[in-house]
């Protein structure tokens, strides 16, 4: 009881706030500012919180202030702005120190990676110096600030790595296939990945092809395999690689699967769910629905949502499905607004007063005559109680989908913003001019240096590429990251994830893939970004949301 009492007091303390801030009402206490603010911090909600840390910084509050803005800039990936509130906040008394300077060991590590991965080794090894500096032999964080130091003075050895690829460059998925091959390829014109051997192999599109493939690439003593990307033909070639325990990067997106050698380095559905999501409510998003696709992966991705705006303890109005092979989504769209259930009601409403209409005629109440004929006229009823609409679909859908909407008033010129996943992140969305589509929101993986090797690629075999070929061209980038004399499945789950092309991906311990998503919007008929893909994984948050000691007296006078 205790517990619950605590949550829906801090609850209140929040909804409390929220109406101070819209309304310029008396500000109220800091220890409930700050009490408001950690909530967002804990639902993963960053820019809700920054209002109320900066409140309280200008209240002099400056020692929670500076602590709450870090924890906002270690969410926002804003590294070298927390290390800055880190520095000022240990020339402060009576603040924990440990956390402190844990947090100040770790973001010089990361900003040391950082600024290597960028080509900037000066400022590299300045970070990097800085650490050895204050907290050499640190137990969490030498081996990674050793392994960076070896790097950039050369002093690792060149790895010989070879790398088996499965692919489907005959058969009904060729075509995919090739622009993957093309993407490898292009491994043959980067220096730094000169050390790697390509053994590429046909699977021919079937299982009995992904074996004979599997069996060609033991033989020659592969250390990793990308590839094969339908869900059996990674079974299939499994069948030969499980033996010898070398990681196969697949391009499944089935969760079954994932596990042991098996990896799928492809989109996590759950996950790009969970991320509109999030940085929807971020931005004051306060009431969704979704519309997804009937089939196995819409079905994740709308449980997904769901649970992803519950919690932020938002509201979910309504959810609803459409046939993703129709073009009319019509029907869809009567279930999310309940157009039939109104309609339902309607009707019953009317035959009662016109089955009261029959016996009294004129007679009857001129309020239920006028009632009565409005009735009558009445159709498509609804009404739009949401602020946000999420549709994971492809940018070829999109499209066709907007106008639908749209008649139905479901569009930014009446408050709805839509929601896409990263399948949105393609120039064919802009069909149309993007009409209807204007202030959407929609995930990204496409970094700055995706985009500098997308026109590369596009310069030697002129097409775009698939990001399934920024994906492989990720596993090129991984192996640098790997040290192949040592066990490499503990290097693999790393909390730091691998700076790739895509930007950054951790593998989580039951090898699905986790990204770093940027956010684009459409404004002026084109695709703009809003936040950027980072390449460097965003540091997880520490615990302690209190980075002022306990006085002697416990908690009895907030400190």
């Amino acid at each position: 009881m205790k517990l619950l009492n605590k949550i829906l007091l801090s609850a209140t303390f929040t909804g409390i706030c929220l109406n101070a801030f819209a309304y310029n009402m008396p500000p109220f206490t800091n220890n409930e500012l700050k009490q408001a603010a950690d909530s967002f911090i804990i639902k993963d909600l960053p820019n809700q919180a920054k209002k109320y840390y900066q409140e309280l910084n200008k209240r002099n509050d400056k020692v929670n202030a500076t602590w709450g803005l870090t924890l906002v800039d270690l969410a926002e990936n804003k590294n070298q702005d927390a290390l800055k509130k880190v520095n000022f906040l240990l020339t402060q008394d009576r603040v924990k120190t440990r956390t402190l300077e844990n947090l100040q060991a770790e973001l010089l590590v990361n900003l040391a990676e950082e600024a290597f991965y960028a080509n900037n080794t000066p400022l590299a090894k300045n970070y990097l110096q800085t650490f050895f500096n204050k907290h050499d032999g640190h137990y969490q964080f030498q081996q990674r600030a050793k392994f960076l130091h070896r790097k950039m003075n050369a002093s690792i050895p060149t790895q010989q790595i070879k790398v088996g690829v499965i692919l489907p460059l005959s058969g009904k998925l060729a075509n995919v296939g090739k622009q993957i091959q093309n993407a490898l390829t292009m491994a043959l014109y980067d220096e730094k990945l000169s050390n790697i051997t390509l053994v590429i192999e046909d699977n021919e599109s079937t299982q009995d092809g992904s074996i004979n493939a599997a069996t060609k690439m033991v033989n020659k003593g592969v250390n990793v395999v990308i590839g094969p990307i339908l869900r059996d033909n990674v079974l299939a070639a499994n069948t030969v690689i499980s033996a010898t325990q070398v990681p196969v990067f697949s391009f499944s997106t089935d969760r079954s699967i994932a596990g042991g050698n098996i990896f799928l380095n492809n989109i996590n559905t759950q996950q790009e769910s969970y991320e509109i999501a999030r940085f929807a409510a971020d931005i004051g998003k306060h009431t969704m629905a979704c519309l997804t696709p009937k089939s196995i992966a819409g079905d994740v991705e709308q449980s997904s949502f769901i649970n992803a705006v519950k919690s932020f303890n938002y509201s979910l109005k309504k959810c609803s499905k459409f046939e993703a092979s129709n073009i009319d989504i019509n029907p869809a769209l009567k279930d999310l607004l309940d157009i039939n259930k109104n309609e339902r009601i309607r009707k019953a409403k009317l035959a009662k007063l016109e089955k009261e209409f029959e016996k009294l005629g004129l007679a009857m109440d001129d309020e239920k005559i006028n009632k009565m004929e409005e009735l009558r006229n009445q159709e498509n009823i609804y009404d739009i109680d949401f602020d946000a609409i999420f549709i994971p679909a492809s940018a070829r859908k999109i499209p066709v989908i907007a106008p639908q909407l749209a008649y139905y008033d479901i569009d930014f010129t009446n408050g709805v913003m839509f929601l896409g996943n990263s399948a949105w992140d393609d120039t064919k969305i802009l069909k149309n001019r993007g009409e209807h589509l204007h202030f959407s929101r929609f995930l990204s993986l496409r970094s700055d240096q995706f985009k500098g090797f997308a026109k590369q690629y596009k310069a030697r075999f002129n097409q775009k590429p698939l990001i399934l070929a920024g994906f492989a061209y990720d596993v090129l980038r991984l192996t640098q990251q790997l040290d192949f004399t040592q066990n490499i499945y503990p290097q693999l789950h790393k909390a730091e994830g691998f700076n790739v092309l895509t930007g950054n991906v951790k593998f989580n311990t039951d090898n699905t893939a986790d990204r770093q998503y940027g956010v684009n919007k459409i404004s002026r008929r084109a695709i703009k970004p809003v936040l950027k893909v980072q390449h460097q994984r965003t540091i997880t948050r520490p615990n302690e949301l209190n980075i002022v000691k306990a006085s002697g007296f416990g908690n009895w006078f907030g400190f």
